[in-house]
């Protein structure tokens, strides 16, 4: 997680190859606006099959979705979840 979320070189280290390309690929699909750059695609396509990028990217696309949809509605959040977060300094 630490690798995750400082966001350095680290992470090569501590995740495979195939990690890595869906990293990119989870970035790619969730950071930025239209397609997604050939050398992301390309990078995925070499560690999963068809069927698996698109689950991969219906579940990217989802879950930033589902988060947009709690934060623009302003959803509550348990007091119990903000606790545990808090506790993982997030």
């Amino acid at each position: 997680m630490s690798a995750l979320r400082v966001g350095t070189d680290e992470g090569d280290a501590v995740f495979s190859a195939s990690e890595r390309a869906l990293l990119g690929w989870v970035d790619a699909v969730a950071g930025a606006t239209g397609a997604v750059a050939p050398t992301a695609a390309a990078d995925l396509a070499a560690h999963y099959d068809e069927a698996e990028i698109v689950e991969l990217t219906l579940l990217c696309a989802a879950t930033v979705m589902l988060n947009r949809y709690c934060t623009a509605l302003g959803l509550p959040v348990s007091a119990a979840t903000v606790e545990r977060l808090a506790a993982e300094g997030l």
